[in-house]
């Protein structure tokens, strides 16, 4: 998950969508996991929001 919010500058999306589509996933279920995760990383303060 990681290395595809990267290559995708972050966007949440874009890195769901990709996963899902290497994965074999659902692209609404792999979004919801992205967004899960990514949010734990805030709330843990290892990520944050850049504008």
């Amino acid at each position: 998950m990681w290395i595809a919010l990267c290559q995708h500058d972050g966007d949440r999306s874009a890195a769901a969508d990709t996963l899902a589509q290497v994965w074999k996933k659902d692209r609404a279920n792999m979004r919801a996991d992205v967004d899960l995760w990514v949010d734990e990383l805030l709330d843990a303060g290892l990520l944050r929001h850049e504008p």
